[in-house]
């Protein structure tokens, strides 16, 4: 083969021979479709009939972390070298500067510009949170410790102000999770006759949960040497686009 042809063809010619690049853009498309399709699919699996409704429950809230780990698995053995997620080395700030802001580096005219896009901030953040109670909170959720959205809004206010200091993107009521939340404390009725969808009995009210994913998360930045090179960036952009467009958000917001 002539090295115009096989250049033509996508190829890269050495000596005689003709060396074809592996078609990684195909294989990031194949994963981004298959993230998808996977999370999507094991979390409408609580809906369907097969096995037990505890099973359904479980597999569907574990479905996206499924999902990850078995497209991960199939990237690592194709064994292209797709796209990895980027993961820092050092647990530091992304620019280069200490933890805590120097407020006083700021001009005193820069403060008081501030202090419009601050009041829009805040109203932004009052309206997310309550519209994020009034959603957790309808009457079908069966809820009963409603006061405790005043507690919440009470510490968004003051991880803001600690975030603030920090440089850190502030806090706000995040009504996906919120949701996807309550849905996973969510309690069925165990003895029902065969085929017949359990009785929802009500909401396992309690912050525990809550409190141990959060610390979950903080202590997953010891993990960057885990992930590092091995979580395709196809895989992980398709979760947060699917659950930023999580569809049980919408049907809880056209119901409220």
């Amino acid at each position: 083969m002539a090295a115009e042809e096989c250049e033509a063809r996508g190829g890269e010619a050495v000596g005689l021979q003709c060396h074809f690049k592996p078609d990684v853009y195909m294989l990031s498309v194949l994963l981004t479709f298959g993230t998808f399709a996977l999370a999507w699919g094991l979390n409408n699996f609580r809906h369907s009939r097969f096995f037990g409704s505890t099973f359904r429950n479980a597999l569907s809230d574990f479905g996206v972390v499924i999902a990850i780990v078995v497209m991960t698995m199939f990237s690592l053995t194709v064994g292209l070298d797709v796209p990895s997620l980027h993961v820092p080395q050092q647990f530091r700030p992304t620019l280069d500067r200490p933890w805590i802001v120097d407020i006083s580096s700021v001009p005193l005219v820069v403060a008081f510009i501030a202090c419009l896009p601050a009041a829009f901030y805040t109203i932004l953040i009052v309206m997310d949170q309550q519209i994020t109670a009034v959603i957790i909170n309808r009457k079908d959720n069966m809820l009963r410790k409603g006061e405790g959205y005043h507690l919440d809004l009470l510490c968004i206010a003051v991880l803001v102000l600690i975030c603030s200091f920090l440089g850190l993107p502030f806090y706000v009521a995040a009504t996906v999770l919120s949701v996807m939340h309550v849905n996973s404390l969510r309690v069925y009725s165990e003895s029902s006759a065969p085929g017949e969808i359990p009785r929802f009995l009500g909401v396992n009210e309690q912050r525990l949960t809550a409190i141990f994913a959060h610390s979950l998360i903080g202590l997953s930045v010891f993990l960057t040497r885990v992930i590092k090179g091995k979580l395709p960036s196809s895989t992980a952009k398709t979760i947060q686009g699917k659950v930023g467009t999580n569809y049980e958000i919408y049907v809880h917001i056209s119901e409220t």
